[in-house]
């Protein structure tokens, strides 16, 4: 229930045409990254990774990548503005899992 939150938090937020707000949480940005590396056509990334690393590295693949419409660039904004919060739990990756099942 809660993880299902998460994702609708973040789906009301890219679909908002004019959207400036932000991610709230390491789970809401586990969902954005999961949902961008879809998009940017890698392949899922495995349980464990660095959060910090792996956003640097999303990031820099989005920067090659122009997006189709104002989803995908909200959804590449709410990711360049997030600072990490280190929050604990395994909850970050089931939340970029559930992201790249969604993307694309």
């Amino acid at each position: 229930m809660i993880l299902e939150l998460i994702e609708s938090a973040v789906e009301i937020k890219i679909h908002y045409e004019n959207f400036t707000g932000i991610l709230q949480s390491d789970y809401e940005l586990g969902y954005a990254l999961g949902k961008m590396t879809k998009i940017l056509g890698l392949p899922k990334e495995e349980a464990g990774f660095s959060l910090d690393d792996f956003k640097e590295k999303i990031e820099g693949e989005m920067k090659k990548y122009e997006p189709k419409d104002y989803i995908e660039k909200n959804l590449m904004r709410i990711i360049d503005i997030y600072r990490i919060q280190h929050q604990p739990g395994n909850e970050v990756y089931e939340m970029y899992e559930i992201g790249y099942k969604k993307g694309g």
